[in-house]
């Protein structure tokens, strides 16, 4: 299971590179980057501007959440998991730390998926002029965002629970 969420993981990360790389150049110089009430420009970047910072994000936000994941479960001094002494014991180990790299290549493939939508949305905002954001088509890809991360967050507590016959928290 790890290997086919880190292989989609690396899918959603080549696709969104493969996106930005193909339509980006469609791109008026300068972008509206930024929108304001309604929808409306008031931030501009030159296109090669906007196009590397927007495969900067995809490739190093979803990996840099995934690390994290990866490193919280490795018990690394700088990073501490929640009943941590229970699920990083030796006999939970190694499935904690597959849970964990699983919920961040998850976590990963969400954060993609949205900065894809973002840049989809920037580019339907430049076939309008002056460029104006569908902001309603923009909100219902962040509601069903944070709908997702927050199933994924209320799965990620459940599974890590300290089960009752653990005895109390320290």
């Amino acid at each position: 299971m790890n290997r086919l969420m880190t292989s989609l993981l690396v899918a959603t990360t080549l696709a969104g590179v493969a996106i930005v790389l193909a339509t980006a150049t469609s791109l008026p110089d300068p972008v509206a980057s930024h929108f304001g009430g309604g929808g409306h420009a008031n931030g501009w970047m030159t296109r090669d501007g906007y196009r590397l910072f927007m495969l900067g994000m995809l490739v190093a936000v979803p990996w840099l959440v995934y690390g994290a994941c990866a490193l919280s479960a490795s018990g690394a001094s700088l990073c501490r998991m929640r009943n941590g002494d229970y699920w990083l014991a030796p006999a939970r180990r190694t499935e904690t730390i597959a849970t964990m790299r699983r919920f961040g290549a998850i976590a990963g493939v969400l954060i993609s998926a949205l900065l894809v939508g973002v840049h989809l949305a920037v580019l339907d905002a430049h076939r309008r002029q002056p460029p104006q954001l569908d902001e309603g088509a923009l909100i219902a890809g962040l509601v069903a965002f944070v709908v997702a991360i927050a199933a994924l967050a209320i799965a990620h507590g459940l599974r890590f629970r300290r089960p009752r016959e653990a005895g109390p928290r320290r």
